[in-house]
């Protein structure tokens, strides 16, 4: 049984009332949050608005059907690790292979047994987490996807950069706010890191989350100052509306350290460090995570929202300043 469903989301798709209406009669009682969709086109606009754990699509709906709807999902960048369970009255065996060969997650036909649909769904949801190390909080997936994908771009030698994104700050933050407000800013920052890539229709972009406040992107070098400068505009424009007013007004927050003095911090920034493979033959990735992290920081001594890009041939030259 997996552990806290109450967090995990799934978003229901079929064109019978009946039968959302018992998927989500199942689904509720076993601790899963529920949205419906009556439609493949209702479904893509509520994938806009919230990522599921789990999509459960129905196959043969009027307009646009659930091979069509599939297909529109996997075009997104933000969908493509979404795992989905195909769900049918045909259940014709031709349709079961096409299903399956598009690459979707389960499928399972109408009428089926309550108790092997919910099994069913615990057992996609698990295999999913697993394998993307799907960080709970964002949903974006973890360190061995970002490894994987990493080590990928290295052998295929084209041209990537990679960016360390790090919330500067955020440990007085989430001292002040608590830990609620400070997953509330954390979701906020993925959710600006989404909104740049979409604003701008990039393809063949890769966003992880290590952890904590700690983001990753991978993306073509040619425009990473356009959408760094984005994210970190919607960033400072967006995260104030955490703070109380009193707080927005004065531009710093105050808090009493552990010997009872007061102490000022300032609002939360965005500082991002990025290296690419332009100047340099990556190997490994550990060679280009140590560049990053280093570049990273560097940033980080620097003060509001910032990047720096390595523009370095050889790693022990001198670090230029490029924001």
């Amino acid at each position: 049984m997996i552990k806290d469903t109450k967090s995990r989301h799934i978003l229901v798709t079929d064109d019978e009332d009946l039968v959302r209406k018992l998927l989500k009669e199942l689904l509720e009682p076993a601790g899963y949050k529920v949205t419906l969709a009556k439609s493949g086109r209702e479904t893509l606009q509520k994938l806009q608005e919230e990522i599921p754990h789990l999509l459960i699509l129905d196959l043969a709906m009027p307009d646009m059907n659930g091979h069509e709807t599939y297909q529109q999902i996997r075009k997104n960048i933000f969908f493509r690790h979404l795992p989905i369970m195909m769900l049918t009255g045909r259940g014709t065996f031709e349709d079961k292979i096409s299903s399956l060969k598009q690459g979707c997650d389960e499928y399972l036909e109408k009428p089926f047994i309550p108790e092997e649909l919910i099994v069913r769904v615990e057992a996609i949801i698990r295999r999913n987490c697993f394998r993307l190390d799907a960080n709970p909080l964002t949903h974006l997936p973890g360190n061995n996807s970002i490894y994987e994908e990493l080590t990928k771009r290295i052998k295929t030698n084209e041209p990537f950069a990679l960016c360390y994104l790090d919330i500067d700050n955020f440990k007085s933050f989430n001292d002040i706010y608590g830990f609620n407000q400070g997953d509330e800013a954390i979701k906020l920052t993925a959710c600006i890191i989404f909104e740049a890539i979409a604003e701008l229709n990039l393809k063949d972009v890769f966003i992880g989350h290590l952890g904590g406040d700690d983001f990753v992107l991978i993306i073509n070098p040619e425009v990473i100052d356009l959408v760094l400068t984005r994210i970190l505009r919607s960033f400072d424009a967006k995260t104030p509306l955490l703070y109380s007013e009193e707080d927005r007004k004065r531009g710093f927050i105050i808090t009493t350290n552990r010997c009872g003095r007061k102490e000022s911090f300032p609002m939360i920034s965005l500082s991002g460090g990025v290296v690419t493979n332009i100047e340099k033959n990556f190997t490994h990735y550990a060679e280009i995570v140590k560049i990053g992290a280093e570049i990273k920081q560097y940033a980080k001594s620097l003060h509001g929202s910032i990047y720096v890009i390595d523009r370095r041939r050889k790693e022990k030259e001198l670090l230029p300043i490029e924001t």
